[in-house]
């Protein structure tokens, strides 16, 4: 458990200086690929539309982790 809290605070210290930047610039260019992607699967099948939306939902996730490990890292380096 103390392991994986030093691993987080290295994570989110490291990624808070490279997050703001690199967060931004990959969602804005994920989401452009992602609705245009979209868009073109939505006249060809139902399936990879599906599949498309699946894509996006597992980015999403990712993000949302990627933002929580940086939040926790930066607030568990006061601590130490």
């Amino acid at each position: 458990m103390l392991s994986l809290v030093v691993v987080v605070c290295i994570m989110g210290s490291a990624t808070s200086y490279y997050l703001p930047t690199y967060l931004l610039v990959g969602e804005y260019v994920v989401y452009a690929v992602g609705v245009s992607y979209y868009i073109l699967t939505y006249s060809m099948s139902t399936s990879w539309l599906s599949f498309s939306i699946v894509v996006l939902l597992a980015y999403g996730v990712v993000e949302l982790l990627v933002v929580v490990v940086c939040i926790m890292g930066s607030a568990t380096s006061y601590f130490f």
